[in-house]
C-alpha cells in the first residue's frame, strides 16, 4: 500500500475515532426546552429582571440547580445529563418574585429530549387592586381559664383578579392583619414570604399572584380577664372577604351572642387531638368588606383548661397546601438554602 493511501487510511480512521467519541458523548445527553409566557397584558418580559433555572430532583432530595440563558424570545434549550432517575423542575424568578413550575421533567434515552410547562409570569405592582380574600376562617383551639388564656388560630386564603403580582411596594408588606384585642404573641407561616408582628398587626410580605390561592396562617395567644368570664373577639379583615367564619367548640362557652352582621350558620364537627369528635358552632360573615368585622361576645368558658385541643386551621390547612406543592417547597428550600452544587 502505498504512504498516499497509508495516509488517507490513517485520516479516516481518526476521523471515525473521533466521531464516535463525539456519538459516545452525545449519547448521554439530553436535552430540555421550553418557552416562557407572560400574562400581563400591558407590559413586556425585561430580560435584565429574569432568571430560569431548573431544580434537581433525585428521589425525594434536591440534588442541585441548573441555570439555563433564555432568548430574546422566551425561549429556551439546556443540556442535561440522560439519567431517569433524576427530575428537573421549573424555577423562574421575575422581579423578586419566585414562580414553580408544577410538574417536572425526565430525559432519558427512551426520551432524550423533554419539552417543560413553564409557569406563566407577571409583572410586579404595589398596587392591591383586584387583591381579595376568599375565606378568612377562625377557630378558637384552645381556652385556659385558669390563666386567662386563649389559643385563636386562622387562615386567609387570597387572591387577585389583577394581571399583575402584587408585592407591596418598597416595603414588601402584601397583607396587614389586625391582631385580636388582648393578644400576646402572634405568628405566622405561608409557602411564600416572612410574617411579622407589629404594633397591632400580624403584618406579611407573601406575593398575591394572579394564577394561585395565597394561604396565610396565623396563631394567636390571646388574654382576657378570668374574673369577668368573657372575651370580645373581632375577626377583621384588611380586604375584601367572601366569607368570614369563627367556628367554637360548643361545649367551651356557655354563651355566644353576635355582635355585628352576619349569621350563625348550621353547626358542623370537628376533631379533637385525641380523635374525638365534638360540636362546633359556626358564625359567618359574608361579602365583607375591607375593614369589615366580625364580632362575637363569649361568655362562662369552661372552667378548666381543654387539655385536648380543637385540632383545626391553620396547620391542617398548611399542611395540605404543602401536599400539594411539595415539589415546590422542596425547590423554594433548595434556593433558600442557597445554590447546590450544579448538575
Amino acid at each position: 500500500m502505498s504512504r498516499a493511501s497509508l495516509a488517507v487510511l490513517a485520516v479516516a480512521l481518526v476521523s471515525a475515532l473521533v466521531a464516535g467519541s463525539a456519538f459516545a458523548q452525545d449519547a448521554t445527553q439530553g436535552r430540555i426546552t421550553g418557552e416562557l409566557t407572560f400574562g400581563t397584558a400591558d407590559a413586556e418580559i425585561d430580560q435584565a429582571n429574569l432568571t430560569l433555572e431548573f431544580i434537581v430532583l433525585a428521589g425525594a432530595e434536591v440534588a442541585g440547580t441548573v441555570p439555563v440563558t433564555v432568548e430574546d424570545d422566551g425561549t429556551f434549550s439546556v443540556d442535561v445529563p440522560l439519567d431517569p432517575e433524576r427530575r428537573y423542575l421549573p424555577s423562574v424568578t421575575y422581579e423578586g418574585v419566585l414562580y414553580f413550575g408544577q410538574t417536572p421533567v425526565t430525559v432519558s434515552a427512551e426520551q432524550p429530549e423533554a419539552v417543560a410547562t413553564t409557569p406563566t409570569l407577571y409583572a410586579t405592582t404595589d398596587s392591591p387592586e383586584g387583591v381579595h380574600i376568599t375565606t378568612s376562617s377562625v377557630a378558637i383551639t384552645r381556652v385556659d381559664w385558669a390563666t386567662g388564656e386563649i389559643i385563636m388560630q386562622r387562615t386567609d386564603a387570597l387572591r387577585t383578579s389583577a394581571d399583575r403580582t402584587f408585592t407591596g411596594g418598597t416595603s414588601n408588606v402584601t397583607v396587614r392583619i389586625p391582631l385580636p384585642e388582648g393578644t400576646t404573641s402572634a405568628v405566622g407561616e405561608s409557602l411564600r414570604g416572612e410574617l411579622e408582628q407589629d404594633v397591632g398587626l400580624l403584618v406579611a410580605t407573601t406575593p398575591i399572584l394572579p394564577d394561585e390561592t395565597s394561604t396565610i396562617a396565623s396563631t394567636y395567644a390571646i388574654s382576657y380577664d378570668v374574673a369577668d368570664d368573657g372575651y370580645t373577639l373581632r375577626v377583621t379583615v384588611p380586604f375584601s372577604a367572601d366569607r368570614i367564619q369563627v367556628r367554637i367548640p360548643e361545649a367551651w362557652a356557655n354563651e355566644i351572642e353576635l355582635e355585628s352582621e352576619g349569621r350563625e350558620a348550621e353547626p358542623t364537627r370537628g376533631t379533637l387531638e385525641d380523635g374525638s369528635e365534638v360540636a362546633l358552632r359556626t358564625f359567618v360573615l359574608d361579602d365583607a368588606g375591607p375593614g369589615d368585622s366580625l364580632v362575637l361576645r363569649l361568655s362562662g368558658f369552661a372552667p378548666r383548661t381543654n387539655d385536648n385541643p380543637l385540632a383545626e386551621p391553620p396547620g391542617s390547612i398548611i399542611a395540605g397546601a404543602i401536599a400539594l406543592v411539595v415539589i415546590g417547597v422542596a425547590s423554594a428550600f433548595a434556593i433558600t438554602r442557597g445554590r447546590g452544587a450544579e448538575a
